[in-house]
Formats: structure tokens, C-alpha cells, sequence
């Protein structure tokens, strides 16, 4: 099973893979945190006390993988990365 920290090293890589000479700091933190974006569905869960309540719903669709990249990219070029 994947782990966040698996997770935020692929974002990480991917964004150095589509920025080549240009990666910054800034750019490789955003690439990871939209990476485990669909893992913060937990949060919830963890607050009422079944940590995988919500888990593999809604944040783990084609439909919010698409809207976080396309937020991500827009992000990253209004801050220049």
C-alpha cells in the first residue's frame, strides 16, 4: 500500500520531470502536497474515530485528480514556478 511520504516523493519527482532546469523548492512542495491531497481525506475520519471512514471516496476520483492538477498548475504559474 502506497504511503504518503511514497506519495509526496513521486509529486515531487513528477514536478522535477515537467520543470526540468527550472525546479525550485516552491515547485517540488507543491508538486508533493498535490500528490497527498487525496490522502487528507483521513483527517476526518480520524477526528470521529474510524480513520478510514472516508478514505477512497470522492478525493480519490479522476474528476478531483484532474481539478487538483489543473489548481496546481495554475497555482504554480501565477507564482512563477
Amino acid at each position: 500500500m502506497p504511503t504518503p511520504l511514497l506519495h509526496s516523493a513521486v509529486g515531487a519527482a513528477v514536478a522535477r520531470a515537467a520543470l526540468r532546469d527550472r525546479l525550485t523548492a516552491k515547485a517540488a512542495l507543491l508538486g508533493a502536497l498535490v500528490a497527498i491531497l487525496p490522502d487528507f481525506d483521513l483527517v476526518p475520519g480520524v477526528l470521529i474515530g474510524h480513520p478510514i471512514r472516508f478514505h477512497h471516496e470522492v478525493t480519490h476520483s479522476i474528476v478531483f485528480a484532474a481539478f487538483a492538477a489543473f489548481a496546481a498548475c495554475r497555482l504554480g504559474w501565477k507564482e512563477g514556478f
